[in-house]
């Protein structure tokens, strides 16, 4: 089920140490939010593969919950000040899903909209995506820009994001695979039990771990990879 909706906020802050033109700029803008849902039955056994294209960064929140089901809300933000903003397409969120035996593949992308860049009217797009599943599932994620965060889930996690940042909080430790990878940027593990092996590596950065960590062994259960970037375990 797709839910489109589109929500209108008006705002009035001004900040004080601001030229006069921003100012004025700022008591008109407005705040318009673009949705698109998508929920499903998730059942025991089941990966989701979550693909996200666009280039742009993206907030990424991945939270368990009791339902057999999964629950994928994608927000786009525009904060704008522009006049006949109604008459100029704000750009769309594109979910397509392909279903597999045990998977469902899911790929998102914010469509750019077709606003003004000027400083003075335009005050930044923010793009968000929400994820509920239960807390046994399988998950995947690929992509570009990402600031991710992953609470909970003991399913299998591989996540792979280019740039950005990743943090993942478990409460307890499974048997299943975690794989965090990313190219540029921070990893954090938080978790309340020692794990039994971690494997963390970075070529450009330090590691620093209140528990044991191996340099040696990629076959440990707890994988964290960076190529530029801090990675911090604890």
């Amino acid at each position: 089920m797709f839910i489109l909706t589109l929500l209108l906020i008006l705002q009035s802050d001004v900040s004080s140490g601001k030229n006069a033109s921003v100012q004025q700029a700022e008591k008109k803008s407005k705040e318009y939010v673009v949705k698109n849902e998508w929920e499903e039955s998730f059942l025991q056994g089941e990966k989701l593969l979550l693909n996200l294209k666009n280039s742009e960064l993206i907030i990424v929140d991945i939270q368990p919950w009791e339902r057999n089901f999964v629950r994928i809300e994608c927000v786009k933000k525009i904060k704008y000040a522009g006049f006949n903003i109604e008459e100029i397409r704000l750009g769309d969120i594109a979910l397509k899903i392909k279903r597999g035996r045990n998977l469902k593949r899911v790929t998102v992308k914010f469509n750019r909209d077709g606003l003004i860049r000027n400083r003075c009217i335009t005050y930044g797009v923010g793009y968000y995506i929400n994820i509920k599943l239960p807390k046994y599932a399988d998950i995947e994620l690929n992509g570009n820009n990402g600031l991710v965060s992953i609470h909970n889930i003991y399913g299998k996690v591989d996540v792979n994001v280019k740039e950005g940042e990743i943090l993942c909080e478990l409460d307890s430790l499974s048997n299943n695979p975690v794989r965090l990878n990313l190219g540029k940027g921070d990893i954090t593990l938080k978790t309340k039990m020692k794990p039994e092996s971690i494997f963390a590596k970075t070529e450009e950065g330090e590691i620093k771990s209140s528990f044991p960590i191996d340099t040696l062994d990629p076959k440990a259960s707890l994988k964290l990879l960076t190529t530029s970037g801090n990675i911090y375990i604890q």
